[in-house]
């Protein structure tokens, strides 16, 4: 019966670690998405989406709210396959995916996934853009550089330690 117990204990702890591992991993953060028609995206970011499309027919408007940010997310045809682009509520660039064929990967990114995935793998590739803006400042005699996303978000804070003075 001890025996029984503790098997039980065991895998109930388990399961109630790997709830609560679930439940930290899908914080506030969350990614919620929704489709949605292009009359519901502010002027900025449907322009900025159909300049991005430079004459293609989006397919498909999505928002997105990412830590608390709305972005708008659309989808049309590229050259290569499907292209999804995401900008900000003022039209700003956040990310640009092109789904791409493996042929087309620079010969370097081509070598190490056959290193890594083998010859035989079946890859799909994408080409991504992302725009993140690095500012340099100074603050209490020490020089800082951040990296920033265009919805305002820090992504990193590297302090060089040297005084100004």
């Amino acid at each position: 019966m001890t025996a029984r117990w503790r098997m039980v204990s065991l895998v109930g702890g388990s399961l109630l670690l790997g709830v609560g591992f679930l439940a930290f991993a899908q914080g506030p953060g969350d990614e919620k998405e929704q489709e949605v028609q292009a009359s519901d995206l502010p002027k900025a970011a449907l322009e900025a989406l159909k300049k991005l499309a430079a004459g293609a027919v989006i397919t498909k408007f999505e928002m997105e709210i990412e830590n608390g940010v709305t972005l708008y997310e659309g989808s049309w045809k590229g050259p290569h396959g499907e292209v999804e682009a995401e900008v900000t509520a003022q039209g700003d660039l956040v990310e640009m995916e092109e789904h791409i064929s493996p042929e087309v990967l620079p010969k370097a990114v081509l070598e190490a996934v056959r290193k890594t995935a083998g010859s035989d793998a079946k890859l799909h590739a994408e080409k991504l853009t992302t725009i993140h803006y690095e500012v340099k400042f100074t603050k209490n005699g020490k020089r800082h550089e951040v990296k920033y996303t265009p919805d305002g978000r820090a992504e990193g804070n590297e302090a060089d330690g040297e005084d100004d003075d």
